[in-house]
């Protein structure tokens, strides 16, 4: 699921260390696509 890969605690937002490279990338990709999928469902 998207979503499990997007959140996160906060301290990670604080601390980049405790993330890996691949895990942020990860992360950041699930985004952009939850994100296209809210855009594609918008009724405007």
């Amino acid at each position: 699921m998207e979503l499990g890969k997007i959140q996160c605690q906060a301290d990670v937002r604080y601390d980049s260390s405790q993330v890996k490279a691949s895990e942020a990338l990860d992360a950041y990709y699930a985004a952009l696509r939850v994100c296209a999928e809210v855009a594609e469902n918008i009724e405007l």
